[in-house]
């Protein structure tokens, strides 16, 4: 291995005598493209069948299914990078436009579909192997200890949610730029070429408008080009090199403050947090010796904790005994580590025992150091009585993956998986139930929320959910009582006091629904159906003049709601005005003319107007398109052939 603690100065039409690596079953490691398509074809035949699963897991349905249509139709380039990373206009704590850019892409060539969104996932995973194959080829000169160390990486089990969870793009982003960068250092403390230090800058550009974590990337560089320093020659470009960082820095930090304005609580970001996460750090390390521990929606166990502090000791004692403690890449790897892990440690959802400590896919870039540290031991790492035993522990690894990769095939599974982890996982609880319920099991949807209320009994969204899914069952009474519930927890959503009013008008309590829909036009002013439902409990109360009114304002908000128009018809009928509402349901006929309701109603407005033959006409277009026999009787009385 080659001594990075020095910046030797290249020289010129002089051989340089290499120890070469021994020649192994492996030799064609040797090629880079042959490592490419071996890598390439390994990650499709582990993850080939997972390019069909829909994007329904945590944020994925908040950022990719409900701005599918503005990312492919409407939006513009511009408008994509002033979006914070949740793709709104809200400015809510991450602000990375390289991740939005690239959604952006995918969403521009994918159609209605998603496989391009995970195809980049893939792409981007394989890029980042076999870049960092080449930085530790860079550094090891042994191609076979490159290879196996990437195709290891690549492979992981811990790399799984990173791959598979869409909203991990920008971790991939970032971290192929970072190794990129980090590429172009070696290669310019290896030749001395100012190139590539500027491909390295040019390169850290996209990693910080990736995900922020690359804000700390030049503190890697630091120890790993202060050697460098000696020759008084390096002076100069490291300095540039530095101030060019700090500009880009800069600009990410200033183009940040102009999108993203909430201030971030102390309980949810900062020192305080980082301390009360320290447990991350022994299980990030646990899983990835022992990739059997991992979790969609990890919780800090004691199992992990500990197995994660036995594996750090005996890390620490075999880099002793190797004598490699004085290794700069080692201490290199280190770093790289724990400065791109701390920062995702030092960040915490609200009450995390019932959601998640930590996500896995924070661990992607981490976990490219701490291969970077494995690759400077020098330990052969396939030796001949140990191929079969090596290739068994592959072969584990892509079963372990493979099995990983089924549980994020849809919603179900996912949050399946995460209260086997976790059962107080009342977030997961929720989310399951919600997936239970769009695809029509209405009684495994009540059943997870109830979880997730027994859990957390002020779970507003699980209260909210529970009374939907019971009103879908008709049991109006429950539901009445969770969106009470609901409400006295949150009063300010427009949409509670609106379902409670609907399920209120369905046991006949039109006083109480009239006023929750006229709590709901308080907080929503430009509710059609606030309106609207109001209209119908004034209607049911007979006050005709205010129901008027109410389809009035309903019809402004959406003038093609025919329903709107047929209902103030109705009131207007029995306001004593038949004009009126033979004017309201001639629109809704021009805006539905099969609306057979309408027909019927303007059957009975025609004959309070006293225009019998319009009123025949209408019976018999009605009979003939419903065969309702309520008509026939009006007919064989009123209309002559």
């Amino acid at each position: 291995m080659d001594d990075f603690s020095q910046c030797p100065t290249p020289r010129s039409n002089q051989k340089v005598n290499m120890n070469k690596e021994k020649k192994t079953f492996l030799k064609f490691t040797e090629n880079p493209l042959i490592v490419f398509f071996i890598l390439c074809a390994t990650l499709l035949l582990l993850f080939g069948h997972t390019l069909s699963y829909p994007p329904d897991k945590l944020d994925e349905n908040v950022i990719l299914i409900k701005n599918l249509n503005t990312l492919k139709n409407t939006a513009s380039l511009t408008e994509i990078i002033r979006k914070d990373a949740f793709m709104s206009n809200a400015g809510i704590d991450f602000y990375r436009p390289a991740q939005n850019l690239s959604f952006y892409i995918d969403a521009k060539l994918s159609g209605k579909k998603y496989h391009l969104f995970r195809i980049t996932n893939l792409m981007l995973h394989l890029l980042c192997c076999i870049v960092l194959y080449l930085i530790i080829g860079a550094i090891t000169k042994k191609t076979t200890a490159s290879f196996l160390l990437s195709l290891i990486f690549a492979i992981h089990p811990l790399q799984t949610q990173a791959i598979l969870w869409l909203p991990a793009r920008g971790d991939l982003l970032c971290a192929l730029f970072i190794l990129l960068s980090f590429l172009m250092i070696i290669r310019w403390k290896n030749e001395h070429r100012i190139i590539w230090l500027f491909l390295s800058v040019v390169f850290y550009f996209p990693a910080i408008f990736s995900k922020e974590i690359a804000l700390f990337y030049p503190m890697l560089l630091v120890p790993f080009l202060f050697p460098c320093l000696k020759d008084k020659k390096n002076i100069r470009p490291i300095f540039v090199l530095c101030i060019l960082h700090l500009l880009i820095i800069f600009i990410y930090l200033f183009s940040r403050h102009q999108i993203i304005n909430n201030d971030v609580s102390a309980d949810k970001y900062g020192l305080a947090v980082l301390i009360k996460n320290w447990r991350v750090l022994p299980e990030i390390i646990a899983k990835t010796i022992f990739p059997i521990l991992q979790s969609s929606m990890p919780v800090f166990t004691p199992l992990n904790t500990i197995t994660g502090i036995i594996c750090m000791l005996l890390l620490a004692a075999l880099f002793i005994i190797k004598k490699t403690t004085t290794d700069v890449i080692i201490w290199t790897g280190i770093a790289w580590f724990f400065i791109f892990l701390l920062p995702g440690m030092a960040f915490s959802v609200s009450e995390p025992e019932f959601a998640y400590h930590y996500l896995e896919h924070r661990a992607y870039l981490p976990l490219a150091g701490s291969f970077l540290a494995v690759s400077a031991i020098q330990v052969n790492l396939i030796k001949k009585n140990q191929q079969l035993l090596f290739i068994s522990y592959l072969i584990l690894l892509m079963i372990l993956s493979v099995r990983r990769s089924y549980i994020y095939q849809n919603a179900i599974s996912f949050y399946s998986d995460a209260i086997a982890t976790n059962p107080r996982a009342a977030l997961a609880y929720n989310n399951r139930g919600l997936a239970y319920y769009s695809t029509g099991q209405t009684r495994k949807a009540i059943n997870d929320y109830t979880f997730a209320i027994r859990y957390k009994p002020d779970f507003y969204n699980a209260l909210f959910n529970r009374a939907t899914a019971l009103f879908e069952s008709a049991d109006y009474k429950a539901a009445i009582d969770d969106y009470s519930r609901s409400l006295q927890l949150i009063n300010s959503y427009a949409d509670a006091w609106h379902n409670r009013g609907v399920a209120r008008y369905h046991t006949g309590d039109y006083v109480n629904a009239l006023n929750d829909f006229s709590e709901t036009i308080k907080r929503n002013p430009s509710s059609m159906t606030g309106y609207f439902n109001k209209g119908l409990c004034e209607n049911a109360l007979k006050r005709y003049a205010d129901a008027i009114n109410s389809f009035t304002h309903a019809i402004s908000i959406s003038p093609s709601n025919y329903d709107a128009w047929n209902n103030r018809g109705i009131s207007h009928f029995y306001s004593g005005f038949p004009e009126k509402a033979i004017a309201d349901y001639t629109q809704a006929l021009l805006l539905k003319p099969d609306y057979t309701q309408a027909i019927y109603n303007r059957g009975l407005a025609y004959s309070a107007a006293g225009n019998i033959k319009a009123a025949c006409d209408e019976w018999k277009n009605y009979y003939s398109l419903t065969n309702d026999t309520t008509v026939l009787q009006w007919i064989k009385n009123y209309c002559r052939k």
